[in-house]
C-alpha cells in the first residue's frame, strides 16, 4: 500500500508501482533543460530546409562528438529565418511537452541568436514571452523561459543578454543561463553578468561538468552562484565537488541522451551484456585520456526507439528503467515536482502544485489498477 507524505502544499503519494509508457507519459512532469532550437521537430527541419533550397543534415549524432553535435544545431537554428518560424517553434514545442505529461516548462533560449535576422534581442525577447503565453493556454503547460548567454560570444554580449532578462524578471522570465562549448572561454568572464541576473531575482543556471571536468562544475558554483547546473555529470570525478553540490543544495539537469552523443559515457545499448554479468561500464573511447569516473552505479538506460525531434532533447518516455524496474533510473518525481513549484512565481506555486498533485494520483492509480 502506498505511503502518504503530507507536505506543504498537501498530501503526496510516496510509493507506486512501476508504470507503463502511457502511465509515465500521463505522470506530471517539469522539463528544466529544454533549448528552444534543439527540440525542433524533424519534420519541421525537413521543411524548412525545402523551403530554403538547403540539404537536410544528417540526423544521426552517431560518435560525432562535440563537432557533429554543434553542426546539427547550428543547421536547425539557422533554419528559424523569420518571427512566423520562431512562434510555430515554440507552439510545436510546448504540444509536444504537453503530450508528453509536462505541466511546466522552462525554455532555454539566446535571443541574441536572431539578431539581424528577426529583429534586437529585445524585439525577439517579446516576441518569445507572447508566443509561450499563447502556446501554453493553448495546450496547457506552465511555460517560463531562461536567457541564455552564448559561451563562444563575447562577454559583453553576455552582460546584454543578462540586462535584457534583468528588464523581463517578474515576468515568464526565471533564469539566466550559459550554454555551448565549455571549453571556448573561463567562467570567471561571465561572472558580471550572472551578477547582474542574480541580483534581480533570476536563478543561476548555468551549463558545466559535461565537456570539461569537475573544476568546472566547481566553477559555475563559486564563480557564478549556480543554482541549477545543466549536465554537471562530471562532478562524479571529484568526491570534494560532489559534497559542494549537497552541501549547497545544488541540483543537476541531468541529460543522458547528450552525454552519450558527446561520447561522454559509452552508449547505454553498449551496456546490455554487462546487465547479464559483465564488466563495469566506463567512459566511452572518446572520453578516455580524463581522469576516470567512479563507477558506484549503473547509467541510465536511453532507449533506442525513433525520435520525432532533432536529437538534442529527448522526450520523456525515452529515459529508460532500471533493472528494477523503477522508473527514470530511481528519480525521485516527488521531490522534482516540489522542485518545480519552488522555482515557479508566488503566484502561480499553489495552483501548479494542485494540478500536479491531482494529475500525478491519478497516474499512479491508473497503472496500480
Amino acid at each position: 500500500m502506498a505511503r502518504v507524505h503530507v507536505g506543504r502544499f498537501g498530501p503526496v503519494r510516496a510509493a507506486c508501482p512501476p508504470l507503463d509508457d502511457e502511465a509515465l507519459r500521463r505522470l506530471p512532469k517539469a522539463h528544466l533543460h529544454l533549448h528552444l532550437v534543439g527540440s525542433m521537430r524533424r519534420t519541421t527541419l525537413a521543411e524548412w530546409c525545402e523551403r530554403d533550397g538547403r540539404a537536410l543534415p544528417s540526423l544521426d549524432l552517431g560518435s560525432g562528438g562535440w563537432a557533429r553535435f554543434h553542426s546539427l544545431y547550428e543547421a536547425a537554428s539557422a533554419s528559424v529565418r523569420n518571427a512566423a518560424d520562431l512562434c510555430r517553434l515554440v507552439d510545436e514545442l510546448v504540444e509536444d511537452q504537453a503530450r508528453d505529461g509536462a505541466r511546466w516548462v522552462e525554455i532555454t533560449a539566446d535571443p541574441g541568436n536572431y539578431r539581424g535576422r528577426i529583429g534586437t534581442p529585445d524585439a525577439v525577447m517579446q516576441l518569445l514571452l507572447d508566443a509561450g503565453r499563447q502556446a501554453g493556454a493553448r495546450h496547457g503547460v506552465e511555460v517560463a523561459w531562461v536567457v541564455c548567454a552564448n559561451r563562444s560570444r563575447p562577454a559583453a554580449d553576455a552582460l546584454e543578454l543578462a540586462r535584457l532578462a534583468e528588464a523581463h524578471a517578474g515576468t515568464e522570465v526565471v533564469g539566466f543561463g550559459l550554454a555551448n562549448d565549455e571549453r571556448a572561454a573561463p567562467t570567471g568572464a561571465f561572472v558580471a553578468a550572472f551578477d547582474v541576473a542574480r541580483d534581480a531575482g533570476l536563478v543561476s543556471v548555468p551549463h558545466a561538468g559535461e565537456l570539461c571536468g569537475p573544476a568546472s562544475v566547481r566553477e559555475a558554483v563559486d564563480l557564478l552562484g549556480a543554482e541549477r547546473i545543466g549536465h554537471g555529470v562530471r562532478a562524479l570525478e571529484e568526491p570534494a565537488v560532489l559534497e559542494l553540490l549537497r552541501s549547497r543544495g545544488v541540483t543537476l539537469e541531468v541529460c543522458p541522451t547528450s552525454n552519450l552523443a558527446l561520447g561522454v559515457y559509452e552508449a547505454a545499448w553498449a551496456a546490455s551484456h554487462r546487465e547479464r554479468g559483465g564488466g563495469a561500464p566506463g567512459r566511452s573511447a572518446a572520453g578516455r585520456g580524463r581522469a576516470g569516473v567512479p563507477q558506484r552505479r549503473r547509467p541510465l538506460a536511453v532507449r533506442r526507439r525513433p525520435a520525432r525531434r532533432v536529437p538534442l532533447c529527448p522526450s520523456w518516455p525515452r529515459v529508460g528503467r532500471h533493472r528494477s524496474g523503477g522508473v527514470g533510473g530511481g528519480v525521485d518525481h516527488r521531490r522534482l515536482l516540489l522542485v518545480v513549484v519552488a522555482a515557479a512565481p508566488a503566484g502561480r506555486a499553489r495552483r501548479l502544485a494542485r494540478g500536479l498533485r491531482q494529475s500525478a494520483r491519478a497516474a499512479v492509480d491508473s497503472s496500480a489498477a
